[in-house]
């Protein structure tokens, strides 16, 4: 079955500003999410690994 990640990143307002990849403090957060959608059963969603931090550090996290 053929699949490929979709990703959708904003910049959120949030009470803890640490990066949930690198650790480090974020003067601006963005929240990443990650859909998993299969091509041959009519591109159903599931949600995966959706994170919090710095915006470079969340693109790195993405998958191929």
């Amino acid at each position: 079955m053929s699949f490929y990640y979709e990703y959708t990143i904003q910049q959120v307002n949030r009470d803890s500003n640490n990066c949930e990849v690198c650790g480090e403090v974020c003067l601006t957060i963005y929240y990443q999410s990650e859909q998993k959608r299969w091509l041959e059963d009519n591109c159903t969603k599931q949600y995966c690994h959706n994170l919090f931090g710095h915006y470079d550090c969340l693109i790195n996290q993405r998958r191929q």
